[in-house]
């Protein structure tokens, strides 16, 4: 576990689906989508069960997190070894610029490394200030793209 100002970092698991998933709807720019939350939670307990997930919260010890990391190294989009995508990382406004956005991706980082992982990609909301988070860890921008969806389909 990491300390960063009051708040642990510690390995996310299907128990903290609830949380993470409440948590999750108060992030716009993770919530894409015009039709649905940002992942229900069916989907989110299923992928904080997978072994191919890897994925951090930081809270304090209460029932609430004020941030998380979800990456996975089965991407449907681009199943390759030694590659993962960097789904979602959000810190609740309060909290950003404390450096808990910088703990978790790096906790996150580390783990796929030790999984094998040689390459991570992400999307990143181009208005939130996720751009330049990403950039100052080394990534680079690649295409700016708008989420598409059809809503419900009968």
């Amino acid at each position: 576990m990491l300390y960063t100002i009051g708040m642990i970092i510690r390995k996310a698991s299907a128990h903290d689906a609830n949380k993470i998933h409440l948590f999750g709807l108060t992030i716009p720019e993770i919530n894409v989508s015009s039709s649905g939350d940002f992942m229900s939670l069916s989907e989110l307990m299923t992928v904080l069960s997978s072994k191919n997930t890897v994925a951090y919260v930081a809270d304090n010890e209460d029932e609430y997190i004020s941030g998380f990391c979800l990456a996975r190294l089965d991407d449907p989009d681009r199943r390759f070894d030694g590659q993962a995508c960097l789904v979602y990382i959000a810190v609740s406004e309060v909290f950003r610029g404390c450096g808990i956005a910088k703990s978790l991706f790096d906790k996150t980082i580390d783990e796929l490394k030790g999984l094998g992982c040689k390459y991570i990609y992400t999307w990143a909301c181009p208005t939130s200030g996720a751009v330049r988070f990403f950039e100052k860890q080394g990534l680079i921008a690649g295409r700016t793209c708008v989420w598409m969806d059809s809503g419900e389909i009968c």
